[in-house]
């Protein structure tokens, strides 16, 4: 997950959805949009399917950039906070590889696996060690993520995932809103959640939410998912307690959605568009984001990895 200076294409290829992004960052909250777009993903297309999907919305976005950011998305992807004594970076190296070994229950040959360790003050009478994030999944799954975008003729240079991404574009464009005061961000992707809670001005505690289904169920899942995940944080990390969620995406009926999850859960709810945020430079994504408003809140991930910069 090497960062780069190279202009890159933010990507992100959800179940049901593609959706890319072309960013300038010119600093905190000066964010330009050079160009957008999305296309429908049939469910269950094979590499070369998808590749061609990718391929077709290259064209109709003019792209010349074949340079990519993307989010892996998996069922099998594990995202997940880590605290550990203070351990020298081959013992922490270690400890997190038999973590990922025990969650994933593959060998340690068969994983791909990242981290990033969060720099956070420690608490009074609190020896914290290290923490942060470990990410993992089994390498097949990196390795047909890559067969895809190889296959539409992209270069990927950064690897990213759905938490992360969505906590990158947040601090990007509203770093200030968790400066003083910890924002639990929840971006909805079909059936998938990403949940990311930003806290300390730059520190993250993530968690993936799969099989989300549908109705009621839905939302009554995300509601107490969410109350678990806030329950977590606050009295296992020893964090300030959020004060909003943020939530962004797509789901049907995301007003009431939001409405439920603020009645269950009990803090302030709103929904978020990044785009209304980011200078849109790109006339035609101007006019596909006045035609379709609600995909403004889809170019989340894509905006996300496309500023990892």
């Amino acid at each position: 997950m090497a960062l780069t200076k190279e202009t890159v294409i933010g990507l992100d290829i959800g179940s049901e959805q593609i959706s890319m992004a072309q960013v300038e960052v010119r600093g905190v909250g000066n964010v330009h949009l050079s160009n957008g777009g999305w296309a429908p993903l049939t469910p269950g297309l094979d590499v070369e399917g998808t590749a061609a999907v990718l391929r077709d919305l290259w064209k109709e976005c003019r792209l010349s950039c074949f340079t990519v950011a993307s989010c892996l998305r998996s069922p099998s992807l594990i995202v997940r906070h880590f605290r550990f004594p203070s351990l020298n970076d081959e013992e922490l190296t270690a400890a997190l590889g038999l973590e990922a070994e025990e969650v994933l229950q593959i060998d340690a040959d068969q994983i791909a696996m990242d981290w990033h360790e969060n720099l956070v003050d420690a608490m009074p009478d609190d020896s914290r060690g290290r923490e942060g994030v470990l990410v993992a999944v089994p390498q097949g799954e990196l390795t047909r993520h890559q067969d895809i975008l190889e296959s539409a003729g992209l270069l990927p240079v950064i690897v990213d995932v759905g938490c992360t991404a969505l906590a990158n574009v947040h601090m990007g464009l509203r770093g200030d809103e968790h400066k003083d005061n910890a924002v639990c961000l929840l971006n909805l992707t079909g059936r998938t959640a990403d949940v990311a809670i930003l806290f300390d001005g730059n520190a993250m505690y993530p968690r993936c939410l799969t099989n989300v289904g549908d109705g009621e169920g839905r939302d009554r899942y995300l509601s107490d998912s969410l109350t678990d995940v806030l329950k977590y944080y606050q009295f296992k990390l020893r964090r300030e307690p959020v004060t909003d969620i943020v939530v962004t995406g797509q789901a049907p009926g995301m007003e009431a959605l939001c409405e439920d999850i603020q009645r269950r859960v009990g803090l302030p709810v709103s929904i978020w568009d990044p785009c209304k945020d980011v200078h849109i430079r790109n006339w035609r994504v101007r006019q596909l984001l006045e035609r379709h408003p609600e995909q403004g809140l889809t170019l989340s991930t894509a905006i996300g990895v496309a500023m990892r910069r």
